[in-house]
This record gives C-alpha cells, structure tokens and sequence, in this order.
C-alpha cells in the first residue's frame, strides 16, 4: 500500500521545516536522524520529496539498510525513483559476484554517470539506500565507466566481430542461451546482449556491417517487447576495472547524506 499521501502530515511539523530549513543552508548536505524506528522512513522520503534532489541513505549493516529500502517503498511517489545499492564481498573474485548483485550496481553508477539525472522535471532524482559495507568496495571511476560503454543505434556501423571483441574486453561472457546480464550470444547475423542494468535483453540484427534492428525481448519466451532506437551497453563487470572509486564519488554535489544509526558506521 503507497503511503505518499500522508507525507504531508510530516512535512507540515516544524521540526521537519527546521531541519530542510538547515540542509538548504549547507554547502555540503548532510545530516544524522536521530529518530524512533518508524519515523525514518517517512521523514527521509519527505525531504528527498520536498527538496527535489539526490539523497543517500546510508545505514551501518546491510539487514538494517535493507529494512529500510522496503519501508521506504511505501512512501515514495514514484517507486522507479528509489534504488538499493547492493553490498559485494569485499574478497570475492570478479567470476564470484552475482551477476544480478554486479548488474543493479552497474545501473545506478549509470545513472549518476547521466549528465541530466533527475534534472527532468518528470523524473524524480534518485533517491539510494545503502549500507556502509556497500561503499567499502572500490568501484570502476566514472570517466572509465563512460569511455567503457559503447552506445548502438540503427545505422550503426560496426563488424559484428569487432562488436563481440569489444564486449569481451568489457567483461561480457557468451553463452548459448542469454538469459542473465552480461553474457551475449551469435546466431547468424543476430546477436543477442543482456546488458547491465536493464531488465530484459536486447537482440540486434545486422545488415552486413550495419545495425537493422534493434530489439527488447523477454529472455524467457524469446518474444519480442518492443523495437528500440538505440542502446547503451556499460561494462559487464564492477569489478573487471580496478578502480579507487565507489558509490560517493558518483554522487552529485547537491545530494543529501542522510546517515542512519550513526554510531556504528
């Protein structure tokens, strides 16, 4: 059940005013809730409402930050607004990650890496919860993230062998069937990419050396979803480019730091 409604209940508190009143001020935005348990949700969802930028949540454990993700659900407009940030083993291989944990990672870097992320007034800004163990695992920098990926549109010239060398070297892996993000797969003049951080798969078909179609389609049934005009294919891997960079870094400077339990991060 979607909560947002009753929003306005806190945003009317003069506490809630005191303390948008002071994150206005700041240069560098942050601030530590000392709240009761309930309350966490509805007060960080109301400010990432009222003022109408980014906003980390960050809580010490990974169980707590999770609790907090799904309660906040409840009290978000929009649910494509607000993201967990998933943690990683800080001394897993680049093979050991989960594929679905390395793929949401990979999305919402992406999308801080978007030069317009959350300026459409349409688009709510991005509203993260995350744990302190998440931003303890060093990630690709957000210039090597960029020259990285590699955007393909109908018309696109590329050798299908030279596309394939390219995916390879940004982590992808092929596989018979494309089922999970970061593997591709060649049928013909067809080739098949599950890029990171989207739902589906993509199919892209080639006239020669060149992109006739580019097409969503359910990794399940293998039907098509819909044509596309272009897509963005980011590195498969977090881990497959050191880096010394993580989530903080990515952040905009506008972003509201809102630390959780903050004695123990």
């Amino acid at each position: 059940m979607n909560l947002f409604h009753l929003n306005s209940l806190v945003q009317n508190l003069p506490e809630f005013r005191k303390i948008c009143s002071t994150l206005v001020k700041k240069a560098g935005r942050k601030t530590a809730l000392n709240l009761p348990e309930p309350a966490y949700s509805i007060f960080a969802a109301s400010i990432h409402d009222v003022l109408r930028c980014p906003v980390l949540f960050l809580s010490a454990h990974p169980e707590v930050a999770k609790r907090r993700y799904e309660q906040m659900r409840s009290w978000v407009q929009d649910e494509s607004s607000i993201y967990y940030f998933p943690e990683i083993d800080l001394l897993a291989s680049t093979m050991a990650v989960d594929p679905l944990v390395n793929s949401e990672r990979l999305r919402i870097l992406s999308l801080l890496t978007s030069p317009h992320a959350g300026d459409n007034a349409e688009q709510k800004p991005p509203f993260i919860i995350a744990s302190a163990l998440s931003l303890a695992s060093r990630s690709i920098g957000s210039s090597d993230l960029m020259a990285s990926s590699l955007e393909i549109n109908w018309g696109f010239k590329i050798k299908q062998s030279a596309l394939l060398e390219k995916l390879q070297s940004i982590g992808y892996e092929y596989d018979v069937v494309v089922e999970v993000p970061g593997t591709f797969g060649k049928r013909g003049g067809i080739v098949d990419i599950f890029p990171s951080g989207r739902e589906q798969p993509v199919r892209i078909e080639f006239f020669g050396d060149e992109v006739d179609s580019i097409r969503e389609y359910d990794s399940r049934t293998q039907r098509s979803l819909s044509n596309l005009p272009s897509v963005n294919i980011s590195p498969a891997k977090e881990l497959a480019v050191a880096g010394k960079a993580n989530l903080l870094v990515y952040l905009p400077r506008e972003t509201v730091l809102i630390l959780d339990d903050i004695l123990q991060i």
